[in-house]
């Protein structure tokens, strides 16, 4: 399980930490308050989508047979693609295109080769232009008594089963364009790239953060406070899968949670086998989660992030 965030400009702390999990971020808080909604700007831009190659469609489509044969729960939906980022003291700029599921998987895990075949074909020295980037969310959701909720996944997901991790999956295009699924690629991208869908693509980064802590776990919105991104990760195991990082509160207790999620009235149930929380105000016993190597590479890299600011926490001067 490795970790790296492209284009990073700064190295953080926790040096050994981060080489034991093949972690680097790109940005982190390092003590400044996360990036809420008003300090986030999104662009979307057909120029951010990935570059076609004949070469990278034939093994996307074959890769696609594989993993469907192997879990016939994946299906294919639209996702944003993160291009690059640029942060700033008290601005966030996300730079967004358009790709899908399947996208991601064919590209993040083909083989050197057709990844090679696809740079000297379209003459570029680096594959990042081909990737998909199915930029995701992942986030640590701290209870009212100071936990860490993570669950364990199950063996019905696609990647990382039996790691834990917090609630995580993608923002939807389909929540940001009204019947996505009747619509081309093309027209969807001419709609997203309206003025007028700034500030609904803005939304959906932040909310589909919430929808995830719902879905997975079942907690209800009314009872969540997103207190913002406070970090940004890329998986270099999927050739730079990058992730949203979120500190989500909740005014439940550990106990509460417990007993929600042991009902299993969850929408995605089928996703985790258990909870499990963890002391947020027990450093050492973070650093030892870590040091297991059991977690998510988003999870482990939001842990990382919480780490490196806990000399003046967010969840004190946000709560």
């Amino acid at each position: 399980a490795t970790v790296s965030v492209l284009y990073c400009e700064e190295e953080m702390s926790f040096t050994d930490l981060l080489k034991k999990n093949s972690i680097e971020l790109c940005w982190d808080g390092r003590g400044k308050s996360p990036f809420d909604e008003k300090t986030t700007e999104v662009v979307f831009s057909k120029t951010h989508n990935a570059v076609k190659a004949d070469v990278m469609e034939s093994e996307t489509d074959k890769l696609w047979k594989q993993r469907l044969a192997d879990n016939p729960r994946l299906f294919n939906g639209l996702k944003f693609r993160l291009d690059t980022q640029l942060a700033e003291d008290n601005h966030l700029k996300l730079m967004i295109g358009l790709t899908d599921y399947k996208s991601y998987l064919g590209t993040a895990f083909a083989s050197d080769d057709v990844l090679q075949a696809a740079m000297t074909q379209h003459s570029h020295t680096s594959f990042h232009p081909f990737m998909s980037h199915a930029l995701g969310v992942e986030s640590l959701l701290l209870t009212s008594d100071n936990k860490f909720a993570f669950i364990r996944r199950s063996n019905e997901v696609s990647e990382y089963q039996g790691y834990l991790c917090g609630p995580g999956g993608h923002a939807e295009p389909k929540n940001v364009v009204e019947n996505s699924a009747q619509l081309s690629h093309d027209e969807i991208t001419e709609i997203l790239s309206e003025e007028s869908k700034k500030q609904p693509l803005l939304n959906e980064m932040f909310n589909s953060a919430l929808d995830e802590v719902a879905e997975e776990i079942g907690i209800h919105y009314k009872t969540l406070t997103n207190l913002g991104i406070i970090g940004i990760a890329r998986n270099t195991a999927a050739r730079g899968k990058p992730d949203l990082l979120f500190l989500i509160k909740t005014v439940l207790t550990m106990k509460e949670i417990q007993e929600i999620y042991d009902k299993g009235e969850m929408a995605e149930k089928f996703e985790s086998t258990d909870i499990v929380f963890v002391p947020a105000d027990n450093k050492q016993h973070l650093l030892d989660l870590l040091e297991e190597g059991n977690v998510t590479p988003p999870s482990a890299a939001a842990l990382i992030c919480f780490l490196d600011s806990s000399l003046n926490p967010w969840t004190q001067r946000n709560g």
